[in-house]
């Protein structure tokens, strides 16, 4: 099946519960981003106040900011809010996004919140 239609109602719904659940993710995941920053800046800092070898690896590893991806969710429920039609078609790639919340990005965003979410 390469499209499919579905009731913009339902889309409406679906992607909003996405974007919640991806907040609620995000949230957990830069928390933990923060907590994991604190924890290495602090031990790297005392290392380098006793005149220690600092492990500068540890520090650039957290160059890899967790991204929220807010925005495209925000994007994806304005476009279809202003759209006039009560069914929306959906193409394979839209209906993995929107519906099964499968974006390019998520594989990446999942290994970010592994490795910093707290719980």
């Amino acid at each position: 099946m390469e499209n499919v239609t579905v009731l913009k109602a339902v889309l409406i719904e679906k992607v909003s519960k996405n974007r919640a659940t991806h907040i609620y993710e995000y949230a957990e995941t830069i928390n933990g981003y923060r907590i994991k920053v604190d924890e290495i800046m602090s031990a790297e800092a005392s290392k380098a106040n006793l005149w220690h070898d600092v492990d500068f690896s540890a520090i650039y590893k957290l160059a890899q900011k967790p991204e929220s991806h807010e925005k495209e969710y925000d994007r994806a429920l304005a476009m279809l809010e202003m759209s006039v039609d009560d069914q929306i078609t959906l193409t394979q790639q839209e209906f993995e996004q929107l519906v099964m919340d499968e974006w390019q990005w998520k594989q990446a965003f999942t290994l970010s919140g592994s490795l910093y979410k707290t719980k």
